[in-house]
C-alpha cells in the first residue's frame, strides 16, 4: 500500500515538472470551426523556433457528431496539410502534399472518439506547388501562422478540417 502510494505521488510530482519547464509552451483549447461535428485542434510545445531547426506539432480531431468518420491513414507528414503564413501572406507548405495512392490503412473514428497524432516539420525546407519535391531552403526568421487541415469523409461526402491558428516564430 505504502508503494502503491509513493509511486502515485512521485508520478504526480514528475507530471507536475514536465507542464512546468517550459514557459513558452503553447497549450492549446482551441479548436478549429466544427465541420459536420467533427474539429481538429493543433498544439507546439513552443511558440519560438530556430531557423532552419525541426519541430513537432500535436494535432487531435474530436468527433462530436453522431456519424462515424473516416479517413486514409498513411503517414502525419502525408495526411495533414500544414501551412505557414507570413505576415505579408506568404506561404509555406511545410508537408507534401497528400498522395491519394499512398493511403494504406482505412480508418474510422466513432462518435464521442478523439485520435491525437504527432507530426514532425521543419522550417528548413518546404514545398511549393505542385509541390512534389521540397525546396531545401530554410524559411526566413519572422513572424509567423500555423495552421493545418486534413480531409476525412462520412455520408455526405468528402470534407477538409482546419486547425485553429498559433502565432510562431522564426528566429
Amino acid at each position: 500500500m505504502i508503494k502503491n502510494i509513493t509511486g502515485m505521488l512521485l508520478i504526480v510530482f514528475c507530471a507536475n515538472t514536465l507542464l512546468s519547464q517550459s514557459n513558452n509552451r503553447q497549450i492549446s483549447d482551441a479548436w478549429g470551426e466544427s465541420d459536420h461535428g467533427v474539429q481538429l485542434s493543433i498544439t507546439i510545445s513552443n511558440s519560438v523556433v530556430a531557423v532552419g531547426s525541426e519541430f513537432i506539432i500535436a494535432a487531435e480531431i474530436k468527433n462530436s457528431s453522431t456519424n462515424i468518420i473516416y479517413f486514409g491513414e498513411s503517414s502525419p507528414e502525408m495526411d495533414f496539410n500544414v501551412i505557414l503564413t507570413s505576415g505579408v501572406g506568404k506561404i509555406f507548405k511545410l508537408t507534401p502534399p497528400a498522395v491519394v495512392f499512398a493511403r494504406l490503412l482505412h480508418m474510422d473514428l466513432k462518435p464521442r472518439e478523439t485520435r491525437n497524432w504527432i507530426i514532425h516539420v521543419g522550417v528548413d525546407r518546404y514545398f511549393e506547388p505542385p509541390g512534389l519535391a521540397a525546396i531545401n531552403k530554410n524559411i526566413e526568421a519572422g513572424n509567423y501562422t500555423l495552421k493545418a487541415t486534413r480531409f476525412f469523409s462520412f455520408k455526405t461526402g468528402r470534407h477538409e478540417l482546419a486547425s485553429n491558428s498559433i502565432e510562431l516564430l522564426i528566429k
